[in-house]
């Protein structure tokens, strides 16, 4: 579970990698499973739609010791939900947006 492609990115521009990016933080967001459930986040909810500006944002802050600061007053709180921010961060913490640059 939460096993991400890797693409070859040759060729693509960096706004379509900042789209794959924002596609892939959502996929991961609906397949997480947090611990003591028994069936993933896409079974009970739904995941924010993260555009691809705000996919770098992500990773901007992620790098600088800040995401989970910013995910409790991004926007309203809207990526404030335990299980959203936890697997958003996750995504980070776990290497998996390289496979996006």
């Amino acid at each position: 579970m939460n096993k991400e492609p890797k693409f070859d990115l040759t060729g693509f521009s960096e706004s379509d990698k900042k789209q794959l990016l924002a596609q892939g933080i959502e996929t991961y967001v609906l397949d997480y499973q947090p611990s003591n459930w028994i069936e993933p986040v896409r079974k009970c909810s739904g995941c924010p739609e993260i555009n691809a500006e705000q996919a770098s944002y992500f990773l901007e802050q992620f790098k600088n010791g800040k995401l989970a600061t910013i995910l409790d007053n991004f926007e309203n709180g809207k990526y404030k939900t335990w299980f959203i921010k936890e697997a958003i961060i996750e995504f980070f913490e776990k290497g998996r947006y390289k496979n996006y640059l």
